[in-house]
């Protein structure tokens, strides 16, 4: 991707323009990662609640709702 950036003196800075696209992609790339991750860490601790719960003779009516406390994202089994 080319991306056109300009220097202090306002010359176009195609390498620097480049650099800055990749580490945009490279942030963008680790947050939907980071989404993935939670997510399946969400469904992981949804299989083991459900196992204990009817291990101990229980079941979950409804949906399980649980809030990452690091971004506040809210997450529901369907």
């Amino acid at each position: 991707m080319t991306l056109y950036h300009k220097n202090s003196e306002g010359y176009p800075d195609p390498s620097a323009g480049e650099a800055l696209a990749n580490i945009a992609r490279d942030d963008r790339r680790a947050r939907r990662l980071e989404r993935m991750q939670a997510q399946e860490d969400y469904e992981h601790l949804c299989r083991q609640f459900k196992r204990m719960a009817e291990e101990s003779g229980f079941e979950f009516p409804g949906q399980i709702w649980l809030r990452e406390v690091k971004t506040g994202r809210i997450f529901k089994n369907g």
